[in-house]
């Protein structure tokens, strides 16, 4: 029995679809943010080092078609929030946040948190070498302002 071009292609094309969908959904979005940080206030430019109290350690981890996100400090956790940063409004405990991964080791979002107003625009990255991240906030929505670096170091 001979099989057509077409029928062979498409088989082809459905296999690899199966394929891409299963490891896609095997792993997180957000693969390289994963693990627990801690705060550096030597490499990080902060403008009110006073209000790093709650954010001394970041942890994600991935949570269904999430990744949760958590801070907090050495008497324990702060906050909590996740999110699949796939650029829709999200809920938090402080508000709402919205998100979207533009690469690899980078996602860009705002938060909507009626309690912090200075805080609004944000980048967070992760070296390429994946030992550090830095969250930037930005005074603009096309973060050209920076506002304050705080860098993590993984754990």
């Amino acid at each position: 029995m001979k099989i057509s071009r077409p029928v062979l292609f498409l088989a082809f094309a459905a296999l690899l679809c199966i394929g891409f969908a299963a490891s896609a959904s095997g792993q997180s979005a957000q693969q390289k943010f994963l693990g627990k940080w801690k705060l550096d206030t030597a490499l990080s430019k902060i403008a009110h080092p006073n209000e790093t109290g709650n954010v001394q350690w970041r942890a994600y981890e991935p949570d269904g078609d999430r990744d949760k996100v958590s801070w907090g400090n050495a008497a324990g956790l702060a906050g909590t929030y996740s999110a699949k940063c796939d650029g829709t409004l999200e809920p938090t405990s402080a508000g709402q946040i919205r998100c979207r991964q533009t690469g690899a080791n980078k996602i860009n979002g705002e938060q909507l948190d009626n309690n912090d107003r200075l805080h609004h625009f944000y980048s967070r990255i992760v070296s390429s070498h994946g030992k550090v991240m830095s969250i930037i906030w930005y005074a603009d929505e096309k973060r050209h302002r920076a506002l304050d670096r705080f860098v993590y170091t993984k754990n």
